[in-house]
């Protein structure tokens, strides 16, 4: 579900479900600068973003993935307060997956309009684009890996979208960008120094003794034609 508070804080002026026939969980929400809302997370339903309508017939979708995979598959959906009211706010909506589990968990939007997601991916066939020394990974190396995908403004097709981890468990938690559009990714890891990719001169360079360290890792912008 999406709800919206008033600036008191006293009560809600918008609220809606957003959900298939089965089990859809929101887990990280972003809103732009005219105010539209963006949220990921992971669905079951291939019927999502509402067992209602149809998928493919959201309005606006551009050219993402418009059937689930092997659910559940992260997703991303956009939605305009006021557009037209009901199914009319929806502007579009995309899974993004490969064969296994896969889940968005942060998300945040720049301000052209393109949209950046992470989250844990266990699938070997996750949407690869653009993944270089400078962009992540271009193979899936261990299982889980985190993932950060980078929409343009019209749902797809994808920017950038790469994983990110070692030959351990690696799950991506939240997700952040500052002003020149570099990406910050966290979340936590299993993986050594040996396999999970750091860069010399980094804060902590050898991984902690425990179950799991947290990471935290820098994407530099991708070139857009903005």
């Amino acid at each position: 579900f999406i709800a919206r508070m008033t600036a008191s804080g006293t009560s809600y002026d918008y609220m809606t479900f957003v959900g298939g026939a089965i089990d859809d969980s929101g887990t990280g929400i972003a809103v732009d600068s005219l105010n539209d809302v963006y949220i990921t997370g992971y669905a079951y339903s291939p019927d999502f973003p509402d067992n209602a309508i149809a998928f493919p017939t959201v309005a606006g979708q551009g050219g993402g993935r418009t059937t689930l995979s092997t659910a559940p598959d992260a997703f991303l959906f956009k939605l305009r307060i006021g557009g037209g009211g009901a199914h009319a706010d929806g502007v579009y909506a995309s899974f993004l997956g490969g064969g296994t589990d896969d889940r968005g968990t942060g998300i945040k939007v720049d301000a052209s309009f393109n949209a950046y997601v992470a989250g844990t991916t266990t699938s070997g066939d996750f949407p690869n684009v653009g993944a270089n020394a400078g962009a992540g990974q271009a193979t899936f190396i261990g299982s889980p890996e985190a993932f950060v995908t980078q929409f343009d403004p019209t749902g797809g097709p994808l920017v950038l979208s790469t994983w990110l981890g070692g030959t351990a468990g690696t799950r991506g938690q939240g997700l952040a960008l500052d002003s020149g559009k570099n990406i910050y990714v966290t979340g936590y890891t299993a993986s050594g120094a040996g396999t999970f990719p750091l860069v010399i001169g980094g804060f902590q360079q050898l991984r902690g003794t425990g179950t799991n360290t947290a990471f935290i890792t820098k994407f530099g912008s991708a070139a857009l034609a903005v």
